[in-house]
């Protein structure tokens, strides 16, 4: 079976020039669009971010996809659903992404703003943006992340801003466990079926992401209809076991080639957090801990479980109590006050979703791992 096509381009910089002749050689946009076609571009507009930080979509990316999809005869609406949809106007203005639509003349919305739809997909249950069902097709135009909750965020993770507002949390809540995530974030980009997938690697974020690392420059645009086999063959260009991370544990296509020419650009070493170097449990054990859980044993697996937690430690010297990591916790355990830092009450409620991490503005939310979890890791040699 010949692997779904993963095409890259090399792009050095963020000029209107350089990123609309990469995206050219790699996308031909009649291919996809039909005169007076109605296209959703969703890009990732996580928080409001300057570009230059890395944490979004680059607005230059933005455009080129506008111009394209404009050329080809469509009709652009751009949207996202950022983690804070209370700051909507501040992360429009800082991403560029208000900048970029006023001056290409398309419609920039709210995706909390258009109703919803429940969909119920795989054994999970979630909801999408109205949105949806007003386009004839998305044109997902994501990051190149790393992400301390599933190792790396780019095709698949970006249509989790789909999920409207503070639905994404309710979700989180729901899910808590980086395996199970993965499963609902893989029904939900089955469900969207994004016509394109365009991924932003002129600069990308190692590290502590998806908006607490540090910029990368990779140099490369990367396109294919498949967000999945872009995300395996992102993976293997940046030297990330795809198995680490949960939307792809069960990717079954053939591995798409990376042409020669990457091989001069692929990084020598690119960051992961530590939180996102967990692997999956083999599947004999994960039917162990199913069986424990609902066996009258359960209070074996309670008990061990609770030495076993990745949580937020929040740093002193960086936190501004600007309150926004407390309301984002989806289990309302994160308290903060006034001259005080954040802290959990009680610790043990603590999900690890990593959205207090996602949403800190000054970098002072680290993911800190039990002891016995750190020990458990290198003892397997992870870490």
């Amino acid at each position: 079976m010949n692997p779904p096509a993963v095409k890259f381009a090399p792009c050095v910089d963020y000029s209107a020039e350089a990123v609309a002749s990469a995206l050219a050689t790699v996308v031909d946009f009649t291919q996809y669009i039909r005169p007076g076609m109605r296209v959703l571009i969703k890009p990732n507009l996580l928080t409001d971010a300057e570009p230059e930080k890395a944490v979004t979509t680059h607005p230059e990316v933005i455009r080129a996809v506008i111009r394209g999809v404009k050329a080809a005869g469509g009709v652009v609406v751009v949207g996202d659903s950022p983690s804070s949809a209370v700051m909507l106007p501040q992360v429009w203005e800082k991403t560029g992404a208000e900048r970029v639509c006023r001056e290409e003349g398309v419609e920039l919305v709210s995706l909390e703003g258009e109703g919803a739809r429940i969909v119920e997909r795989d054994g999970f249950t979630f909801t999408l943006s109205g949105i949806l069902s007003q386009v004839d097709g998305v044109i997902n135009v994501c990051k190149v992340k790393t992400h301390v909750l599933t190792a790396l965020t780019c095709g698949v993770k970006n249509l989790y801003g789909l999920v409207p507002g503070y639905q994404k949390g309710i979700l989180h809540k729901e899910v808590p466990t980086p395996w199970r995530f993965g499963r609902l974030l893989k029904a939900i980009a089955d469900e969207v079926k994004p016509i394109l997938t365009i991924a932003d690697g002129i600069v990308a974020m190692e590290g502590d992401g998806p908006s607490s690392g540090s910029p990368m420059p990779l140099g490369i645009l990367a396109v294919s209809e498949d967000p999945f086999a872009l995300d395996v063959a992102l993976c293997d260009f940046l030297r990330i076991p795809s198995k680490n991370v949960p939307y792809l544990e069960s990717y079954a296509a053939t591995r798409p080639e990376l042409p020669p020419w990457m091989k001069a650009l692929q990084p020598s070493q690119f960051k992961l957090p530590a939180a996102a170097k967990v692997r999956p449990k083999p599947k004999w054990a994960r039917r162990l801990v199913r069986r424990l859980t609902l066996s009258p044993l359960r209070w074996v697996w309670r008990w061990v479980s609770s030495f076993l937690w990745v949580r937020p430690m929040f740093d002193e010297k960086l936190c501004v109590q600007c309150g926004r990591c407390v309301k984002a916790c989806p289990v309302h355990i994160l308290v903060g006050r006034q001259e005080c830092l954040p802290y959990l009450n009680p610790p043990s409620k603590c999900i690890g979703c990593c959205c207090c991490h996602e949403l800190c503005p000054v970098k002072a939310v680290h993911m800190r791992q039990s002891p016995l979890l750190r020990l458990a890791k290198a003892f397997k040699g992870v870490s």
